[in-house]
């Protein structure tokens, strides 16, 4: 069984299990941060309805039917109507804080794990496992957030790698993983769990050839999809290639065929690997879901004692590629100096927090 809990401030831990209405468990790949909302009955004249006093910024809990913890966040938002006779409370994980928070930094040949670290000490968010990605990068994040700024490092890694890269929040640190990676554990299926499911292929945002060019915008070489560029036509982009840098390979990563995407909804049993970043395997032969493909956004629903996932899954593995700004060669040591200096938004401190 699904339960959720509070935490004030002052350490006082409620037990909302048997008292929201409905409660939603969510992620998208582009907006960083997992979300909870949940709605609780508001009835302040009935006496046989418990009142649990929740204010902004304390925080919420999320455990599974093994009592493993799925989700910590922190109420954002609540909400009432004057007609309603429930409260609707949004909390988000530890990713929000870093989508709301600007850094200004520049980095000179740090890895991508590297600039995930600093960032995360400047801003005071913990960390947990980094993947280390490939390579050192040079790039400037001015006034960016700091998930950009991750992203960024992380989006130079890729172009090296080939591999995709997603943040998570997992007991209150931050990771980032290889997207993908892992495959959530339960097959879905129309004779077992799918209810409904429907699929769609574009190439609207198809790139079947990349041209590259120097820092004058000479023409220095090309990559191409033979079959796609046949198939579909001339669907080009432009790289420009940097110094001292093989520009295949990030020309190469900028290839996109058609894109496969479907959104399927399945009666949940417990699942909660069913989210934004892991995989799953499909086999559907009416609608021609049939493969591995990628969780681009979730969303479980517990209400009247039944849980709901919704998925919006892709055929293609895609990350939320960020770029950032160029380092230029002559900076001046003041300006150096002024250049590597950080500001930050929003801080993310915890410690008038009690942990259960």
């Amino acid at each position: 069984m699904i339960s959720l809990k509070h935490v004030s401030r002052t350490g006082v831990k409620t037990d909302l299990s048997g008292l929201f209405l409905r409660l939603s468990w969510s992620g998208d790949k582009s907006t960083a941060a997992r979300s909870a909302t949940f709605s609780l009955l508001f009835a302040p004249q009935d006496p046989n309805v418990p009142r649990v006093p929740m204010e902004l910024g304390e925080m919420i809990f999320i455990y599974d039917d093994a009592s493993k913890e799925i989700f910590r966040g922190y109420l954002f938002k609540k909400s009432k109507s004057l007609t309603g006779n429930a409260i609707d409370y949004t909390a988000y994980d530890g990713l929000r804080y870093l989508t709301q928070s600007k850094v200004s930094r520049v980095f000179k040949g740090a890895t991508a794990a590297a600039v995930a670290r600093t960032v995360c000490g400047e801003i005071g968010v913990p960390v947990g496992y980094m993947d280390e990605g490939g390579g050192s990068h040079r790039f400037t994040a001015l006034n960016r957030s700091a998930y950009e700024t991750i992203m960024i490092g992380y989006t130079e890694a890729s172009k090296q790698t080939g591999r995709r890269y997603i943040p998570r929040m997992s007991a209150g640190r931050l990771s980032v993983i290889e997207k993908g990676a892992r495959t959530a554990g339960v097959m879905l299926t129309a004779d077992t769990n799918l209810t409904e499911a429907s699929y769609t292929e574009s190439i609207e945002d198809a790139v079947t050839a990349v041209r590259i060019v120097d820092k004058n915008d000479n023409y220095a070489g090309e990559v191409k999809d033979d079959a796609n560029l046949k198939r579909y036509g001339r669907l080009q982009e432009i790289y420009q290639a940097e110094e001292k840098k093989d520009p295949y390979g990030p020309a190469r990563a900028m290839l996109r065929g058609a894109e496969r995407t479907a959104n399927v909804t399945v009666v949940g049993n417990g699942q909660i690997d069913l989210i934004t970043g892991n995989a799953v395997r499909i086999e559907d032969a009416l609608t021609g879901l049939v493969g591995l493909y990628y969780v681009d956004s979730d969303e479980h629903v517990w209400e009247n004692g039944m849980q709901t996932i919704t998925l919006t899954v892709n055929f293609q593995n895609v990350m939320d590629e960020q770029e950032g700004g160029e380092v230029e060669s002559g900076t001046s040591k003041k300006t150096r100096k002024k250049s590597d200096s950080s500001t930050a938004g929003t801080s993310y401190s915890l410690d008038n927090f009690v942990y259960p």
